[in-house]
């Protein structure tokens, strides 16, 4: 984290249901997102490791720009924006943007947990919605 601080992530049903598939394939107790090095060994995925396969992948969007993982975190934004009645600061601390307004600071004590965790799953649903049965 940039802000050198803890930041709790609620995780939604669909979160929870892929870690329940990893955890059984049985790869590594320790890492969630990981993948075996041509060397064989587990490695963890990184940031740099997401932009190369994404470029690999020549993943593109609409305005036939490469896709970037910083997008992800933008289109959430937009979402939350446009499609969910919440809080402009329960949307910042979903991203853990750091509050600059001293104000809002003082009294702003909470991470708003409950309310993300609801955010999370109303995320899940938009963007891998559960199938039904």
């Amino acid at each position: 984290m940039k802000a050198a601080s803890i930041h709790q992530v609620p995780l939604s049903d669909q979160v929870l249901e892929i870690l329940d598939r990893v955890r059984a394939q049985g790869e590594s107790d320790s890492l969630v997102f990981s993948f075996r090095s041509p060397r064989g060994r587990v490695r963890p995925v990184t940031g740099e490791s997401l932009i190369y396969w994404l470029r690999k992948l020549e993943l593109r969007d609409q305005q036939n720009r490469f896709v970037v993982t910083h997008g992800f975190r933008a289109t959430f934004r937009v979402w939350m924006a446009e499609c969910v009645p919440a809080s402009r600061e329960a949307a910042e601390i979903a991203l853990a943007h750091t509050e600059t307004n001293d104000t809002v600071k003082r009294y702003l004590q909470s991470d708003l947990l409950e309310v993300r965790r609801g955010l999370m799953q109303q995320w899940a649903d938009y963007v891998l919605p559960r199938s039904s049965g």
